[in-house]
């Protein structure tokens, strides 16, 4: 498979794998987002076109997967909190990690071609050398354990 190259490179020590649901929907979402600033506007259109995003209306509101970094994260929930958005969230890092069967083959393919472009095995190596490799990131284990299985995609 050839991995989408997309524009916009997370930290790769900081990545999240995020289900985020929202109560709301389509209507009542896109209310929610009229007070929007156009920085904040911008910001989610980048993000969305920039990084892998799994979303979806249902009968219960609106759900993405997202996989981002912890700075993004957190300029999400600012602009979240500002509109009054309610929001779940749930950590999938682990799903991912040990047993993405339940994901979107199509969007698992796309996560971990992502995934594979932004990490630097000098940097992990080197992360390795200053502080020991139990305090790797999750992806980067991860990502260490599939280059080592040949599973890497590029």
């Amino acid at each position: 498979m050839k991995c989408y190259q997309y524009p916009y490179a997370l930290n790769s020590a900081e990545l999240l794998f995020l289900k985020i649901d929202y109560p709301y929907n389509e209507e009542e979402l896109e209310k929610k987002l009229d007070g929007l600033t156009k920085r904040e506007g911008v910001f989610l259109n980048v993000i969305n076109e920039s990084v892998p995003i799994l979303h979806w209306f249902h009968e219960k509101g609106y759900t993405e997967i997202d996989l981002i970094d912890q700075e993004i994260f957190n300029e999400l929930k600012i602009i979240l909190e500002k509109q009054a958005i309610e929001y779940k969230v749930t950590d999938l890092t682990q799903m991912l990690i040990s047993d993405a069967s339940q994901l979107n083959p199509t969007f698992k393919q796309e996560v971990l071609c992502y995934i594979d472009r932004i990490m630097d095995l000098d940097v992990i190596l080197d992360r390795i050398l200053e502080k020991g490799s139990k305090n790797l990131h999750p992806f980067e284990l991860f990502y260490l354990e599939r280059l080592a299985n040949g599973t890497v995609t590029i």
